[in-house]
This record gives structure tokens, sequence and C-alpha cells, in this order.
């Protein structure tokens, strides 16, 4: 899923004014201490030996959330008992979040306080005295809430099906929104056979006459406290797995079966599922999309409707395994806020690939990603993965998921495929429960491999672009002589550099593989003779590749009818086709069709 926008949270962080005054009112106080908090940034520390959400003025510890769930619609009220401690001296008064809720009534560990509640979204809470710094407070708040439900992807509220998820609908934190990570217990009280998910693990119902209240809590803290609601039931369990699905839709169980699967496999690819059960519940079309919130993934209804042979299956299992990736990354590694984001969603789609590949046996998945990135953004529009200015970007998606995932897979190569792998086992366990940063993503890789890294997400994270690679061959004039080949680099920024897989194919016997060293500006290197050359063919690097002439696909340093059978073989290949090979796109304009077979008509005979 998206990260949730903080649009919501940078309004309140605007200065409300205060009257001139020889002692600084409560909101004085409280903006100078927000000034001094803003821009904080956890230090690099050991993984592992920090706690989380250790950050702020204060931490929310745990929220109980109970709703009443009336049978249309969604919740209208709520009651809110919050736990948090005082990590900061903040006075006698104690700002919230409170978006999409109107406070009714307050109280301090059991009793009643003033509060006002300003239009941008904020709760300020009269403590009546200053709060001990380490000496917990509940609060108890009564709340009506205000729900727009404008973005389908966290709030919907009409249909059959309903849910609710985005951040804002519960008190958080005013300066870290998205850091602040809690436990959650829902109640959720309903009538008749209403169907009810909840986030978290389910806790057991408690029957009472004319209703029942559902209850959930969740195993590590999060900041997504999701509720599904509407016309479906429990329909099958695998082990841990259990599907909630709409009456009578027929794949309910080969759902529960995939998810299985998938446990299986990030269970040996990361670690053993890290909660006591995974939902997968029904959410209206509309949304959109697919939501991973702890411990129950909320699919489109379509799936429940979709066979394994239908050619529609491919996205059903792709997207379950991302959401499932968000398990582990997201609600057990937490990510620190939204520059952060590629980690929480480049890791759910690489972990996606991983598990597409290993399910269907080739790396159709990984490709598509990559060739829809390369193919998809302009150049002037590009951002890099990592940092600030990519959450306001057009192509947000391309750029963190496919483009973030494809260079997780770039680092597993220039790695080695198994040390990467074991070194991501580490991390995992290094921050299970915690917040990670890029920096000590990349701490944790070196501390495992032994090798220095900053320069290479330097490269692959913190620019936008990748590099192009202009090829060109010059033949041997001789038989079994090394046939030179001479790369010219362009890319936006620095250089990239690392190792570069090529591919010889030569008369008669086994293809010859070696690594070039991709290296700034232009380089050059030998291959022992063959028939043709492929840069890279398993996509293994985020690159584009150019030859030059264009019409030499086969890059042998003579445009002829190799060229000229090969586009012809390929044509009708277009992005995002996982065969896609630009080698093979003269014209450069993602499709190999007829203009590139005249292109090499009139290219014909070059090089000789």
């Amino acid at each position: 899923m998206r990260a949730p926008s903080l649009g919501w949270w940078l309004a309140a962080t605007l200065a409300l004014g205060a009257p001139a005054a020889a002692e600084p009112t409560p909101v004085q106080r409280r903006e100078a201490l927000r000034a001094e908090w803003l821009g904080h940034r956890l230090p690099l520390s050991p993984p592992g030996l920090r706690k989380p959400d250790d950050r702020g003025i204060y931490d929310l510890i745990r929220q109980r959330i109970e709703l009443p769930v009336p049978a249309r619609g969604l919740p209208e009220r709520a009651r809110f008992t919050v736990q948090l401690v005082p990590q900061a001296d903040f006075g006698d008064v104690l700002p919230l979040a409170a978006i999409d809720f109107e406070p009714t009534a307050v109280s301090v560990d059991g009793v009643p306080v003033p509060f006002e509640r300003f239009p941008e979204g904020e709760l300020l809470v009269e403590l009546g005295a200053p709060a001990p710094v380490g000496q917990p407070l509940t609060l108890v708040i009564e709340a009506e809430l205000r729900l727009a439900c404008q973005d389908p992807t966290g709030c919907i509220d009409a249909g059959p099906l309903r849910h609710l998820l985005e951040v804002g609908w519960f008190p958080l934190s005013v300066e870290y929104p998205l850091t602040d990570r809690f436990a959650v217990e829902l109640a959720l009280e309903t009538e008749g056979d209403l169907g009810v998910s909840g986030v978290g693990a389910e806790r057991g119902i408690i029957e009472a006459p004319g209703r029942r209240i559902h209850q959930f809590e969740t195993e590590q803290v999060t900041i997504l406290p999701a509720l599904a609601l509407g016309e479906f039931a429990p329909a099958a369990a695998e082990g841990r797995v259990q599907t909630f699905a709409p009456f009578n839709a027929p794949f309910s169980g080969t759902l529960a079966q995939l998810g299985v699967e998938v446990l299986e496999f990030y269970g040996d690819l990361y670690q053993p599922y890290p909660f006591s059960r995974l939902a997968m519940t029904p959410i209206s079309n509309d949304a959109g999309v697919a939501i991973g919130p702890q411990a129950n993934i909320f699919l489109p209804e379509a799936f429940y409707y979709i066979a394994p042979d239908d050619e529609l299956w491919a996205t059903v299992r792709q997207t379950v395994a991302h959401e499932i990736g968000h398990q582990y990354f997201f609600n057990l590694v937490g990510i620190l806020d939204a520059e952060e984001a590629w980690l929480s969603e480049a890791f759910a789609e690489y972990s996606a690939t991983r598990f597409d590949e290993a399910r269907v046996g080739t790396a159709a998945h990984r490709r598509t990603n990559a060739w829809t990135y390369l193919y998809s953004v302009p150049p002037e529009l590009d951002e890099a993965v990592y940092g600030e200015a990519v959450r306001a970007n057009p192509f947000y998606f391309e750029i963190i998921y496919l483009k973030g995932s494809s260079v997780l897979h770039t680092l597993r190569f220039r790695l080695g495929p198994e040390l990467f792998d074991q070194a991501m086992r580490t991390y995992v366990a290094a921050f299970a429960g915690v917040l990670a940063t890029t920096p000590e993503f990349r701490a944790s890789l070196e501390m495992s491999l032994g090798t220095r890294l900053g320069p290479v997400f330097d490269q692959w994270l913190r620019q936008p672009g990748f590099p192009t690679l202009t090829v060109r061959a010059e033949p041997a004039r001789r038989d079994n002589a090394p046939v030179r080949f001479v790369v010219a680099q362009r890319s936006p920024g620095q250089p990239f550099d690392g190792p570069l897989p090529v591919q010889v194919d030569r008369p008669g016997g086994e293809p010859y593989l070696d690594v070039a060293a991709l290296e700034g500006g232009e380089f050059a290197f030998e291959v022992p003779d063959g028939q043709r050359l492929r840069v890279d063919p398993e996509l293994t690097v985020v690159r584009r590749v150019r030859p030059e002439p264009a019409a030499d696909v086969d890059l042998t340093g003579v445009v002829d009818g190799r060229d000229y059978l090969d586009a012809l073989f390929w044509q009708g290949l277009a992005v995002p086709d996982p065969a896609f090979n630009d080698q093979l796109d003269v014209t450069d304009d993602g499709v190999v069709d007829a203009a590139d077979l005249r292109a090499i008509r009139d290219a014909f005979g070059a090089g000789w």
C-alpha cells in the first residue's frame, strides 16, 4: 500500500498565534517545545539496541478503541483509552492530533479535565499540573467521528463492504504521527450477523443481549488500527491463515492456501511469520488497492472470484505476496518517517518478486517491474528512491515500488545472492519490533558482509535515474581473436559502478558468461571470439543498453541479416513484457515492430 499522507499534520504544525504577554501561553510553550523537537532524527545506533518510538515529547504506548458499529455505514462515535509516557517536560498542556474526530469529554487518570480542539485538527488537553517525565498517563476520550472518507484507500463507508484504515481517526502524536507506534485493542460492538475483521489477533467475542463485541489486539506496535465490515464471514482456514470471504465466493480456500505458501516461503527467506494469525479480508473493489495492516491483509472483493487458471491470477498472486511482505516490512520492521517509504514498499515488492520467481520459475515479475520503471518515468521527472522529494512525484509508484525493488535485486546480484539473503535475515532479526532507517539498513549489510556500501547507496538510492550504456562492438579481423567492446555510460549524476554481466554466444558451443566492471565514463573490455553479445541478459542491473549503431542489435559490430532476423523473431515485444530487450528496440520507442526492421534494413552493412 502507499505510505499515508502527511499533509494533514503539516497544517497542524503551523503556529496558532497568541496575544503579546509577559508569560508564554500554553500554546506558545508547546510551540517552543515543538520547534525544539522538530527536525530531531534518531541517531544511528547498533541494530537491536534501540527502543521503539524513542522520540518526541511523549511515547504512545497503547490505545483501546471501542466502536459501536451500525448495520450500515461506519461508526459515528468512539471511546479512546490512550496510555502514554511523557519523555520531556511539556508543562501542563498535552498536545494530540485529532484529525477525524471531535472530542466530547476527556479524562486523565479518571479525572475529567478541560480540553480545546482546534480546526487544524489538534487537541490540547489541560492536565492541571505538569506531567512528570516517565510517569504513565491514561486518557479516556469520548468522541464523535468525523470521517470524510475522501480517500477510498483508507476509508469506504458505502456498500456491503466497508473499511476504515486512514491515519487520523484516532489520537496520535502531533510531531511524529508515523513513528510513534503503539499497541492496539479494538472492541467492535455489532448487532446481528455483520461480518467484522480487525487488525491483529482475534481475542474472542463477548455475547450480550442483542449485540456482540468482537475483540482484536495487535502483537506488535503499529500506527494503523484497521477494521473491515460487511457481508462476509469466516470461510476457510489453513493453519494460521484465515480468510473472510463474501458469501458463496468460490475461491476463498484457494486464497488461504496461497497465503500458506507465501508464509512458508517468507519463513525461509527471512524468519518464521511473526504473528499468531494472518487474516485475509475482502474490501470494496472501489478502494482500488489491497492493503497490508498487521496480521490482516485487505483484498479487493474481486480476488475471491478469480480462478487459479485465469490469466488474472498472476495479479492476485503478486498482490497477496506483496501485502504479506508488509507483515515483515512495516508491521515487524517499522519505518522512521515518510522519506524511508522504500524500506516498506520496495521491500514488500522485492519479497513478492522473490516469491513469484520461486513459485513460477521465471523472473517475469522482477523484469516487468524493472522495464516498467525504465520506460515509464520521464528523465526530467525522475527522483531518488530515498528522500523527501519523491513523496510528491507523480511517478511515486514506479520509483518507490518498482525501481526500489529492482535496486534490491541489483544489490543482491552485486553482493552475491546467498550472502545477501543471509544479510537480509540478519537485518530482519536485528530490527524486529523497532524502527529502521536507510543508514541503519546499510550499516546492517556492511556488518554482515564486511564491506563498505556508502558509495553504492549514494549511487542507487540517493540520486535519480540509472546508467544508460552505449555499447560499440569492435569485431576481430582474424579467427579466434578476442572481441573488444567499448561502453560509454550516461547517467544523470555521478557515474554508476559495479559488476556488469555479459554473455557471448559462440558458434557451436555453450554461451560464455563473464562479468565486466561497470565503470564511470567510457571503458572497454574483451571477450573470446563469439557470434553475439548480450549485456546483462537477465536484467540484474537497473540500466538501459543502446547499441552503436542502434541497428547492431546483437552487438557483433556489424549490421547484418542476424540483426534483422532477431528483430523479426521478437517483433511484437513491448514494455512491460518481461522478455523485452531494449537492444532490439532500434527506434527506442518501447516496442519491437516494423519500424525497427526498416531501421536495420537501412543500416545494413554498417561496420564492415
